[in-house]
């Protein structure tokens, strides 16, 4: 037998009767308090193994209930709350078991409310109410009620309640709402993109800051005044057939306008939009966004622009080549019939006009060629300032005395890798070119500068590959060009000037040259503002060198020594061969490289000189020499070439070992050259 328990107090009694009664009404065991005496616990426990089975799954729910939820006795007096209840108004539960619920009521509204609790209880009724309860802190929260009673023996012995905030549901709602505006804001104020709301009509409503940007103006509301179809459309028809666009289909998708700037600058857009989601405003107003295409479309140009020069190149790179051989023979039995006439010859005048007909034709191929990159440079690290000043000489005769020519040279080493006599060209075409801009005179400056090139400051240029260049400017305050004429002033055989004037082939040929060299050429220019061409040719930081003399005067020596020469046309190769053979030396020819090689073959003695054509049927001259030089080692090599892009040269410069004769050349320099080949 356990030890007695002590009775009692009659006020203990009346607490443990209070207990038992939650106990018989099926509350559990967990939310009554066990802060009582002995014989509360020995009477209130002795029978927990039957309670706890009993209302297990009834604790869970009640612990874990998101609701507040309190259960109270028949006086209306707390006998155990959760913990969502105690969230909920902030209260700990030594502050509430015992007391009655008027704590949590609204004074303003104790009394009715204390009236309506005990009517509840008294008639175990099951309530659902909307009210306000007041929290610990003072504050008020509405909240729903829902009350039920609990039955013991027939009679009502207590309640419970369960709490909802009513804010709470609707609470992650106003946050979610509110946190998707602000997101959905700060994504519009954010994005790189123009985004804007308008009227059917067209009108602005709201404007994001790219859209400020993009217009060029300070402020929402300066746009929201603007007329769209007058302000900001280059083009009103397009405006025009954009929202009407709209108004058929509730959509624009990807139309192309060009917009003026505040600054009256144009730019291309790109626009998509679609109805409003507001149901108050979903037929009138149009959501868009417009995307400035304008340095994409740019580019676009620029590289259709190269696929047409690359087109206009190979074909009169392959028009040149081929008129090259014809010129050869012209110019050298020409060259021969002077030769072997005086000049009181009846014939040596026509002699002497076809010669001049032919090296006029000879300098037409040799700008094709420059134009489409396939013309031989010799490519050596120039000073450009060294060139300009040593072209001004020639320059102010030129421009005549109406023109002032001026230069504004960097103050350090400009140097670059570059053909001097080609760069010489260019200067000269360029300097040309604005003279005949300005019949009435005026002023051309030529300019030079070091200047880096990376993504920050290339701009409109994004298609110069970033890196250190000399800059080269020539500028002149002539008529200028419009857009329609800049976009073809590089084109071959192009030209404003009147017949007979000029071939068009000028700036054709700066424009090649540039580009072989690894440059670039640009033009900006306005009608009436003057024209100003910029050349950027990569920069070196190696020392110049020093230029060629070329020897002028010098009469071409003969040899005895053994050459083999092939050639598949047999016109140039007969010109070949006879101004060799009458210079001396011994001639083996052949019309292909398997005839070059067998010919080789057949011929014990040395071979002291292969001069060959580089493009042939068959077994092209290149491949010739590398066979040779296996079995004739010390074989000197020259090679004949319309243009260099026969495979012999790599970016314009011969190779180190070999000799290149670019055709049309005078027998003279063919005299000459192979006498500097043998040595």
């Amino acid at each position: 037998m356990g030890a007695r328990v002590a009775r009692p107090a009659s006020g203990e009694v009346v607490r443990a009767e209070r207990l038992r009664s939650a106990l018989e009404a099926g509350v559990p065991p967990a939310f009554i308090p066990r802060e009582s005496t002995a014989w509360e616990t020995d009477l209130l426990w002795k029978n927990r193994e039957t309670a706890e089975a009993r209302c297990h799954y009834l604790e869970q729910i009640f612990l874990t209930a998101p609701e507040g939820m309190t259960v109270v006795d028949g006086h209306n007096r707390a006998l155990c709350v959760n913990q969502a209840f105690q969230t909920m108004f902030g209260y700990a539960p030594a502050d509430l078991l015992g007391q009655t619920i008027e704590t949590l009521i609204v004074p303003a509204e104790q009394q009715a409310e204390a009236r309506w609790i005990a009517e509840s209880v008294s008639r175990g009724e099951s309530i659902t109410i909307e009210t306000q309860r007041k929290r610990r802190d003072g504050s008020c929260i509405a909240v729903s009620i829902r009350s039920a009673p609990l039955i013991a023996g027939g009679k009502c012995i207590g309640s419970y309640f369960v709490y909802r905030d009513l804010s709470e549901p609707n609470q992650p709602a106003a946050m979610n709402a509110a946190n998707s505006e602000a997101r959905y804001r700060s994504l519009v104020q954010s994005s790189k993109y123009g985004i804007y709301r308008s009227s059917v009509e067209g009108k602005f409503l709201d404007v994001n800051p790219a859209l400020l940007a993009m217009l060029g103006y300070e402020s929402a509301d300066e746009v929201m005044q603007l007329d769209p179809q007058q302000d900001v459309f280059v083009n009103g028809e397009e405006h025009a057939r954009l929202m009407e666009e709209f108004r058929r289909t509730g959509r624009v998708d990807a139309i192309e306008a060009r917009w003026k700037r505040k600054n009256g600058s144009m730019i291309t857009v790109r626009v998509s939009g679609k109805m409003g989601n507001g149901t108050d405003e979903a037929a009138n107003v149009m959501e868009a966004i417009a995307e400035d295409v304008t340095e994409r479309r740019a580019l676009e140009e620029q590289f259709r622009q190269a696929q047409k020069m690359e087109a206009v190149g190979r074909l009169a790179g392959g028009v040149a080549h081929d008129f090259n051989n014809l010129l050869m023979v012209i110019s050298g039995y020409a060259e021969v019939m002077l030769d072997a006439m005086d000049a009181a010859h009846p014939l040596h005048t026509k002699a002497r006009a076809i010669q001049q007909a032919s090296d006029r034709a000879t300098t037409l191929t040799r700008q094709l060629l420059a134009f489409s990159r396939k013309q031989l440079l010799e490519l050596k690290v120039v000073d450009v300032n060294a060139i300009i000043e040593d072209m001004e000489r020639l320059l102010r005769p030129l421009i005549g005395e109406n023109i002032d020519l001026v230069t504004d040279m960097a103050a350090d080493a400009v140097h670059t890798r570059a053909d001097a006599g080609q760069l010489e060209q260019v200067l000269m075409n360029l300097v040309v070119n604005s003279k005949d801009a300005m019949p009435d005179g005026g002023r051309i400056a030529i300019k030079t500068q070091n200047i880096t090139l990376d993504d920050s400051h290339r701009g409109d240029k994004a298609f110069i590959r970033p890196g250190e260049y000399v800059m080269i400017s020539v500028s002149d305050d002539g008529a200028g060009m419009d857009k329609e004429t800049q976009s073809r002033i590089f084109e071959p055989f192009f030209t404003t000037k009147e017949k007979g004037k000029g071939t068009g082939l000028g700036l054709s040929t700066v424009y090649g040259i540039v580009k072989q060299s690894g440059g670039y050429v640009m033009v900006e220019s306005e009608p009436e503002c003057g024209t100003t061409f910029v050349i950027y040719l990569p920069r070196v930081g190696e020392a110049a060198e020093g230029r060629n003399a070329a020897p002028v005067g010098q009469a071409p020596v003969g040899g005895s020594e053994t050459v083999l020469l092939v050639e598949d046309e047999e016109s140039v190769r007969q010109l070949v061969r006879e101004t060799l053979q009458s210079k001396g030396y011994r001639v083996l020819e052949a019309g292909n490289g398997d005839s070059g090689l067998a010919a080789a073959a057949q011929y014990d003695g040395t071979i002291d000189l292969v001069i060959s054509d580089v493009v042939m049927p068959g077994m092209g001259g290149r491949e010739l020499v590398q066979r040779l030089l296996e079995s004739r080692p010390a074989i000197k090599v020259l090679y004949l070439s319309g243009y260099t892009e026969d495979a012999i040269v790599s970016d314009g410069t011969d190779e180190s070992d070999k000799t290149f004769l670019q055709k049309p050349f005078t027998l003279q320099n063919l005299s000459r050259t192979v006498r500097d080949v043998l040595g």
